[in-house]
């Protein structure tokens, strides 16, 4: 179990990372309660009236309290089924789902957003599966989300919600949705600054690239961050050993079908 945000944790891989049954350390992370989108803050407005005039503005506030809280409550239920519906549904299914909710006005991201970031801390079993589908469905709603500055956290969320759902699938050795997931969602968050701020998830990117066949475009990619981070020099290493036991695994499926031709070819 690992919280959501929090400083850069760098993932450890071993050279034979990538063939099967190869086990996989990542090391956890630190939770940091930072990041969620507020709306604006309200000036507080003192009035002098007449006490008999109290009931007049207190009860209007206390239907507001009411139906507020009715509207979070009607939010959790259809987040809650969604969820419960993801258990026999993939990812694309789950992201239309989300989508439909969110037209509807039955849902809101932020709030989806912390469902997906709470399922994954709980170790859910389907939590980078609705994570996949949440980062889809912001991808699919992106005009809606917010643009300015100011919202620097919020974006930083989803790439880190990115990066906690494909660290959990590297833990479980499931490359191949770990692949989907390490750069999923808009490519807002993707900025040179969440790259500076959080090492860690451009090193998962290198192993991606490296799990993908192309270990050279991971060295590359780490290579070209300067001044260097803790742990870049390491990842690059690991990566340039794992780039040569995938040139001598091509060499050999090579040579293999040679030998394959060459015995069709005396065959006929």
């Amino acid at each position: 179990m690992h919280g959501i945000l929090g400083p850069a944790s760098i993932p450890i891989v071993t050279t034979d990372s990538f063939p099967p049954n190869t086990p996989f350390s990542l090391e956890p992370l630190i939770s940091d309660p930072q990041g969620r989108i507020l709306g604006p803050r309200r000036r507080p407005i003192t009035v002098t009236m007449p006490r008999n005039a109290v009931t007049i503005w207190v009860l209007p506030l206390l239907a507001s309290f009411v139906w507020a809280g009715l509207g979070c409550e009607g939010e959790r239920a259809h987040l809650d089924a969604v969820v419960i519906a993801a258990q026999n549904s993939t990812r694309p299914q789950i992201t239309q789902r989300l989508v439909s909710e969110f037209d509807q006005g039955n849902i809101t991201f932020e709030a989806t957003l912390i469902r997906a970031e709470e399922l994954l801390e709980a170790g859910d079993s389907n939590a980078t599966l609705f994570a996949g589908a949440v980062l889809d469905f912001a991808k699919a709603i992106e005009s809606d989300l917010p643009k300015g500055g100011e919202f620097e956290l919020f974006w930083r969320r989803i790439g880190r919600l990115a990066y906690n759902a494909s660290y959990d699938a590297f833990e479980r050795q499931d490359y191949e949705e770990a692949d989907t997931l390490v750069l999923a969602g808009p490519k807002r968050w993707q900025r040179d600054s969440y790259w500076i701020a959080y090492p860690n998830h451009e090193i998962l990117v290198a192993y991606s690239l490296a799990h993908r066949g192309d270990a050279k475009a991971g060295i590359r990619l780490l290579q070209r961050r300067t001044p260097m981070p803790d742990g870049y020099e390491e990842a690059i290493d690991t990566l340039v050993e794992i780039d040569r036991k995938l040139l001598r695994q091509r060499l050999r499926q090579g040579i293999e079908a040679e030998q394959d031709s060459d015995e069709i070819d005396q065959g006929g």
